[in-house]
């Protein structure tokens, strides 16, 4: 299996087991990272911001805008968080799909929830905190 696809399987599966939940989806999401080693940690993390970057163009910038008004960091949060929605959900927004950002802001109304979002900026590094956790006692 190709590092991308493990990296969104991770992503997909902890989705999945969260039942949709952003709370128990970025719990998941650290504990699964949280087997990992530190450069699968870099790794995930490298994954995680070149996602996060293909999703920073005009177009996917300008279909959002119809339904938010989105500050910078609004903006970076709803990208993070169209990510942790999975490949799928990632691929259809990346292309600027109507449907798509439509069905955020369907689930958003009004302004997005930033929360959302910014809790799965912080997986990576709530994971290796545990992990230096546990290397600190053994």
């Amino acid at each position: 299996m190709r590092m991308d696809e493990h990296n969104w399987k991770l992503i997909d599966d902890a989705r999945f087991e969260g039942k949709e939940d952003d709370a128990a989806v970025s719990e998941i999401l650290i504990r699964k990272l949280g087997v990992c080693d530190h450069d699968g940690l870099d790794a995930f993390n490298a994954f995680f911001t070149d996602q996060i970057e293909a999703l920073n163009s005009t177009a996917v910038r300008e279909r959002a805008r119809q339904y938010w008004i989105l500050s910078d960091e609004s903006w970076l949060y709803l990208r993070v968080w169209i990510v942790s929605r999975g490949c799928g959900f990632f691929n259809a927004a990346r292309t600027g799909s109507k449907h798509a950002i439509a069905a955020i802001a369907s689930e958003y109304p009004g302004s997005f929830n930033a929360p959302n979002g910014e809790r799965f900026l912080h997986c990576v590094e709530k994971a290796r905190e545990r992990l230096g956790a546990a290397d600190m006692r053994n």
